[in-house]
């Protein structure tokens, strides 16, 4: 990719895994690569979702509604957009710490085996 063009990454979740609600973090370096909070991040899972980015971190947020069935993750769990800012290489990673989900009483739950990869993006 060169300067000025988006590059659109999948957020993945490859197991059946049911929540009501999930937050995580997502760190990326501003010197790259810009973030849109009004459109960087999209979901079609028809849930509430969030997204703020601060100092090369962004903080997203996504609630089913109270009084429907939790989510169903197991594919694309949403979609980052970015657009390149300056040459060179970065990447874009999960913070493993920052990974919460909550159950439909909204009590935090862990998942034992999870994967996270980062994204290496190499901007021409």
């Amino acid at each position: 990719m060169t300067v000025g063009e988006t590059v659109v990454l999948d957020l993945n979740i490859d197991m059946d895994l049911h929540f009501f609600g999930l937050t995580f973090a997502v760190n990326y370096d501003p010197e790259y690569l810009s973030f849109n909070n009004e459109t960087g991040f999209t979901t079609g899972m028809g849930a509430i979702q969030f997204a703020q980015a601060d100092s090369g971190i962004i903080y997203i947020t996504i609630s089913q509604t109270q009084g429907m069935d939790p989510i169903l993750a197991n594919g694309i769990l949403g979609l980052l957009e970015f657009t390149a800012v300056n040459t060179g290489a970065t990447q874009v990673e999960y913070i493993e710490e920052d990974l919460y989900f909550y159950d439909a009483d909204g009590i935090e739950f862990s998942v034992e085996t999870i994967n996270l990869y980062p994204a290496i993006i190499e901007i021409q």
